[in-house]
């Protein structure tokens, strides 16, 4: 059943992303797998002026500081005016830790909150903001023009997005912070 697969929980630490990155304790759902339907109506509403794809994969060997890093980044983007699908791979590497990594998708879409507005930022302001905020927190991110290049971008790799809220004040702190968020039979 297709609601059996939305709403999957979390059966460790690692797989309750909305707590580790969030602090939400109400939420402990897994994140959600994206398909390629999911990417093409986001690029399709928000990817038209182009996107960054920002992995957030820091290099500090403990991940609990890894995840401190990741809450200041999803801080800085919250306050942004940009609209951010914020997005996991799930990853295993060689001593065996396995769990979901994240990844940002950043679009000059200006985040106009709960108010439904086209409006899109220069795309050299919005380029220097994330080149800036890279840098400073040691990024490295793709940045493209073209609405196509970033959306084949994330058609090479499998890529979960947050869980779906839970409750009403959930998805109003998700919505008014600039977050996309993947929402059945409603509109994004």
């Amino acid at each position: 059943m297709w609601s059996e697969y939305l709403w999957q929980r979390a059966t460790n630490d690692n797989e309750k992303v909305m707590f580790r990155f969030y602090g939400m304790l109400a939420n402990e759902y897994k994140p959600v797998y994206l398909i390629l339907t999911n990417k093409e109506l986001v690029f399709e509403k928000y990817g038209k002026q182009g996107c960054a794809i920002i992995p957030a994969l820091f290099s500090s060997q403990e991940q609990k500081d890894c995840d401190e890093m990741v809450k200041k980044f999803i801080i800085t983007l919250q306050k942004s005016k940009y609209r951010f699908l914020p997005l996991y791979k799930f990853l295993r590497d060689d001593s065996g830790f396995e769990g979901f990594f994240p990844f940002f998708a950043v679009f000059p879409r200006i985040n106009a909150g709960a108010v439904i507005k086209e409006e899109y930022d220069d795309f050299q302001n919005f380029s220097e903001f994330i080149l800036e905020q890279c840098r400073e927190f040691g990024l490295t991110p793709f940045l493209t023009k073209s609405q196509e290049c970033g959306l084949n971008h994330l058609k090479k790799e499998t890529y979960f997005a947050n869980p779906l809220p839970t409750t009403y004040s959930e998805l109003m702190r998700r919505t008014l912070s600039g977050e996309i968020m993947l929402l059945p039979k409603f509109a994004m």
